[in-house]
């Protein structure tokens, strides 16, 4: 979804300490829409600042994982009933299970978006049956949640016509975080899901990435006051409150920090400050307790690919830019080719998941029970949804309509 053209690049540019947009229509984009301040994406990040611990020591995971329940199924949203509707259709785990995948999907939802707008993204929540689904607009960003179970679709702040931004689900899934009136008076809100009740958190509206630990007792945000202004990553405890400042760099930016399922471990990317429109980045391991920092990869980080854990906190799956030299990759969406890298945090070892010579694969999500990998691929105007079977080691297509997108792991309360 994201562009018609399958870009997921990014918004407008919004100084942040004036609130004006600087740039052109965030329908251009799908990070200012996360950040709903900046295209945060056009920029770097680079040395940390605070706490590095530059020795070469490998990486010793806490040996407590926090558990999950168990995973109902994939979703994803389906486009090719022609715009402005969509559908999201759902296959269950045995489904996967198949040598080659037979199931079409279920339709769990259907539900229509505005003229001039598009998806940028979903988010499932972390237990039970609801999805986030991040809209963008010419003039504003709003989220809408989708009950699974019952088709329902809503505006989780209430509004359609009130700016917001999709920040994070809380661990339990009771409760959304949004970025609202980011043109404004930006400020960080909990939503509770379904009632709707809004609490503004003790958080900086200039924040425009944030994760919860997996137990839910902390969580890591990260602020900027504007572009070319740097940033800074800032560990809290679950409510904003007990701040520590984890990292400051004046000159680069910071984004996605990913928690680990060990609780005091995540990994962040961070990006070069540039007038590049979809530059590289590097991926970067962190550990709360000793301060030691590892790179791990070089990572495309111009097109919005979170990295994601494996259930046991050992492995990671990442996006890597195949053609890093192509000029034309910098600025022009369409000419990226990237495929699907897994990591072991025990050996160090990085391995291919994905190996397509020309294709866009982006979104990885691991499984919460830990089976498989979930990946979008892109090839000429076609978008399908892949699983990786991670215990035979086997790529499997999952959908071949040509317009389906947004995987999402759904899991029971």
């Amino acid at each position: 979804m994201r562009n018609h053209n399958g870009e997921k690049s990014r918004m407008n540019l919004v100084d942040l300490s004036k609130g004006l947009v600087q740039s052109a229509s965030p329908i251009l984009s799908r990070y200012g829409i996360l950040l709903g301040i900046v295209s945060l994406i056009a920029f770097g990040l680079g040395l940390f600042a605070v706490r590095i611990n530059t020795g070469a020591a490998s990486i010793n995971p806490d040996p407590n994982p926090t558990p999950l329940a168990p995973t109902q199924g994939i979703a994803f949203i389906e486009s090719g009933l022609g715009d402005p509707v969509f559908e999201i259709l759902g296959i269950d785990m045995a489904s996967l299970s198949e040598k080659e995948i037979s199931a079409s999907g279920s339709k769990l939802a259907q539900f229509s978006i505005p003229p001039y707008c598009e998806i940028l993204e979903s988010h499932a929540a972390p237990r039970g049956p609801w999805i986030a689904v991040q809209i963008t607009c010419e003039s504003k960003s709003y989220v809408q949640i989708v009950h699974t179970q019952t088709g329902k679709v809503k505006d989780v702040n209430g509004d359609a016509n009130r700016d917001a931004t999709f920040l994070a689900w809380d661990p339990a899934g009771k409760s959304i975080i949004l970025r609202t009136d980011v043109l404004y008076e930006p400020s960080i809100v909990e939503v509770e899901i379904p009632n709707g009740k809004s609490t503004k958190m003790d958080i900086p509206g200039s924040a425009y990435e944030l994760s919860f630990s997996p137990d839910g007792k902390s969580m890591l945000y990260v602020t900027s006051s504007g572009l070319g202004s740097g940033s800074e990553l800032w560990h809290a405890d679950s409510r904003g409150h007990s701040t520590e400042l984890i990292v400051k760099d004046p000159s680069h930016i910071l984004i996605h920090p990913t928690w680990s399922p060990r609780h005091d471990q995540f990994v962040i990317i961070r990006m070069e400050d540039s007038e590049v429109t979809y530059p590289l980045g590097e991926l970067w391991f962190h550990n709360l307790n000793n301060g030691q920092m590892k790179k791990i990869s070089n990572v495309d980080a111009g097109h919005g690919n979170r990295p994601s854990w494996s259930p046991d906190g050992e492995n990671l799956v990442f996006i890597v830019r195949e053609n890093p030299n192509d000029p034309d990759v910098e600025h022009n969406a369409k000419a990226l080719k990237s495929n699907a890298y897994r990591y072991s945090i025990l050996t160090d070892e990085i391995a291919f998941i994905t190996a397509f010579p020309d294709s866009i694969t982006e979104d990885p999500l691991w499984s919460p029970e830990g089976e498989f990998i979930a990946i979008k691929v892109q090839n000429a105007d076609e978008e399908n949804i892949w699983v990786f079977d991670v215990p035979l080691g086997q790529l499997k297509k999952l959908t071949h309509s040509g317009s389906a997108s947004n995987p999402s792991w759904l899991v029971e309360e």
